[in-house]
């Protein structure tokens, strides 16, 4: 029963009655990309494209979940190594919370 519940979430709070989404993430460096290859961000994780830094291309990985707050504290424990790319709203999301945090060290 519980094993449901958790199966479209990272973490414990589920959205209410959301949509699982696809949600594409860019690496910024190869160091980035290996860590999250070999310790996924959710079970849905797909690898979408290996990073090739000779060619200048980044790595890129999708999952689908339904966004919630460990989801947003997870991709932020990755500090300038990853992006999110779409979709779009999840994307000003991450932006909104990033300047909510600089706001709490502006003196």
């Amino acid at each position: 029963m519980w094993e449901a519940h958790f199966t479209n979430i990272i973490g414990v709070t589920s959205g209410s009655k959301k949509k699982p989404v696809e949600i594409r993430i860019e690496t910024s460096d190869t160091k980035t990309f290996f860590r999250i290859k070999t310790k996924p961000l959710h079970k849905s994780q797909k690898c979408l494209c290996e990073p090739n830094e000779a060619e200048g291309r980044r790595g890129m990985f999708s999952i689908n979940v339904i966004p919630n707050d460990e989801m947003y504290s997870l991709f932020l424990s990755y500090q300038t190594g990853m992006r999110v790319i779409s979709p779009s709203d999840i994307a000003d999301e991450m932006k909104k919370r990033i300047e909510m945090m600089m706001q709490n060290y502006k003196m």
